[in-house]
């Protein structure tokens, strides 16, 4: 059977692109070890699904409108996952907010955090509903930059090799 536009083509185009990437990642990562390597590899599929996911979720035939629900329901899930990991481990102390330590460095570390992942995932989410998901990945290298401007308002310097390394991410 004859494919005119040439979807086949194209697929196996997309394996071997991100067959790729997934072996750049384990190469990267190889005096790490393998556990290391196998879970960036699974962060950034989870990464990559979770984006096609919404974006599927918010195109016709579905339509769903709601995406800070998602994000609601993404955190919540996040949550329970890290309470069940500490209970596992027998560290419940770990889920604490005197974990972190005193309110000074609550506002220095956490706050900065606790403020931009929510908001970049909610606009990540609304945005998916009007763009594609590779745009959004691509404006979405704009987040280190956003948040390292919110950790510097908030008073935590960064050092001239994180800047660098923001510069990197954002020129690609």
């Amino acid at each position: 059977m004859e494919d005119p536009e040439g979807h086949g083509l194209r697929g196996l185009i997309s394996i071997g692109i991100s067959a790729c990437i997934f072996a750049a990642v384990c190469l990267i990562l190889r005096n790490r070890g393998l556990v290391v390597a196998g879970s960036a590899c699974l962060f950034v599929l989870s990464l990559v699904s979770t984006q096609l996911l919404m974006k599927q979720l918010s195109s016709p035939p579905l339509s769903y409108r709601f995406p800070g629900f998602v994000t609601a329901i993404h955190f919540l899930c996040v949550w329970i996952t890290c309470i069940v990991y500490w209970a596992w481990r027998r560290d419940l102390s770990k889920v604490q907010p005197s974990s972190v330590g005193d309110l000074h460095r609550f506002v220095m570390t956490v706050v900065p955090i606790a403020l931009s992942n929510p908001l970049t995932v909610v606009l990540n989410n609304k945005a998916l509903v009007h763009v594609g998901a590779g745009l959004c990945a691509v404006f979405g290298t704009l987040s280190p930059v956003m948040v390292a401007v919110l950790a510097f308002a908030c008073g935590r310097g960064q050092s001239l090799m994180s800047w660098a390394g923001i510069a990197v991410a954002c020129l690609g």
